[in-house]
């Protein structure tokens, strides 16, 4: 079920206008009570009538030590002190980053939930319709948690609010547990559940000393700076209006490695990538809550020119995701047995609905060889509330 409540805007952890959306830098609302966003300061947004800070949507804070991921209580489970780390979803439905041994799913055929199986050694696994484990991705030196890739992102997302972040992170010391299932919807496309805790280690970043994302049109250039906000997130403190307008198609972005010798150096990039088309939404309308259990539809105004659209459910640190790639023909319903399945991996409170498309470009930045990812979205982002 959907209700149009209009005074809270809730969850805008995703993508923003024209490109934009990364998470902004916290900060403090100059009044508790709040009728809309608008009422908050920059960072922050109105959550059941108080502005409460903004949660980034994947982008980890920093160092992160060992986390319990354990629990079974489904709802909201408000931790400000856990860290995560975002596997990168792009248009693919959300690949966890698993390593080569373990990153084929096997699909069902009746789109029905997949599994909930792990490896032998609890680690992660790939599950089929029948719960049988496809791979287990444990960590190749034998250690407790599987190994991810290192993680370079820049997302720059529009989903009411515009914002961009980076991220940069060495996770060669830190151990996860992941698993993914998958449900597949005929002609409607796709979803995928993807699941990333940390379970052990620390995070480290790389010598970056700037981040710089840059539009242009007729009427001339304009630049967005991201700065380290802590180990390996990179935020800007405001973004220039307009700068993902209707009239600009492409944005720009430039790696600048720090001039003092970093412990992990990176060299100078540049990546281009399209500016996302805006989807004409056209229900649930814009700051409206989607509460679960409930019927999710979703309508917009069918342009196959656009490619796939992107709807996914995602909790605070973006651990627990489900994405659906689904056909752009103007309508979608998120299946309740996935959104189910979502529910009973445990996310962390708050939790939001993205409705967006996506575009991106990735190269390998040396010495290193690390993926860089830049990517942009545009879309609506939704609060949800879990009842049990």
């Amino acid at each position: 079920m959907m209700s149009n409540v209009r005074p809270t805007f809730i969850g805008l952890s995703s993508l923003g206008a024209s490109a934009l959306v990364l998470g902004l830098a916290f900060a403090s609302c100059s009044s508790d009570e709040c009728e809309t966003h608008l009422d908050c300061v920059s960072g922050e947004e109105c959550i059941e009538g108080a502005c409460t800070p903004k949660v980034g949507g994947g982008y980890l804070p920093a160092d992160v030590g060992p986390r319990d991921v354990g629990g079974s209580d489904v709802g909201p489970q408000d931790d400000a002190s856990l860290d995560a780390a975002d596997g990168g979803v792009g248009e693919d439905g959300g690949d966890a980053g698993l390593p080569d041994s373990a990153a084929q799913i096997s699909d069902a055929s009746d789109g029905g939930v997949m599994g909930d199986a792990s490896g032998e050694d609890g680690d992660a696994a790939i599950v089929v319709g029948d719960g049988s484990v496809l791979g287990d991705a444990s960590a190749p030196d034998g250690g407790d948690g599987v190994v991810l890739p290192n993680h370079g992102l820049v997302w720059a997302r529009q989903l009411f609010l515009t914002s961009v972040r980076g991220s940069f992170i060495d996770r060669s010391n830190a151990r996860f547990t992941v698993d993914q299932t998958a449900f597949e919807l005929g002609t409607e496309g796709r979803c995928v559940l993807s699941v990333e805790h940390l379970r052990s280690g620390t995070y480290a970043g790389y010598g970056i000393d700037r981040l710089e994302v840059t539009t242009s049109n007729t009427f001339g250039t304009l630049m967005l700076t991201l700065t380290q906000n802590t180990i390996g997130d990179y935020a800007s403190s405001s973004t220039p209006a307009g700068l993902f307008d209707g009239t600009r198609t492409t944005a720009v972005l430039e790696i600048v490695p720090a001039l003092s010798s970093p412990q992990n150096p990176i060299e100078a990039a540049s990546l281009t990538t399209e500016i996302a088309p805006n989807p004409d939404i056209l229900s649930p309308v814009t700051e409206s809550i989607v509460r679960l259990p409930g019927d999710v539809a979703i309508q917009w105004t069918a342009n196959a020119s656009n490619g796939p659209l992107i709807v996914e459910l995602a909790d605070r640190y973006r651990e627990v995701r489900l994405t659906c790639t689904v056909t752009n023909d103007g309508s979608f319903s998120l299946p309740s047995n996935a959104s189910a399945a979502w529910v009973a991996k445990t996310p962390l409170s708050p939790y939001w609905l993205d409705v967006r498309h996506d575009r991106e470009s990735t190269t390998t930045v040396g010495p290193d060889d690390l993926d860089v990812t830049f990517r942009t979205s545009r879309g609506m982002s939704y609060s949800v509330i879990y009842s049990p």
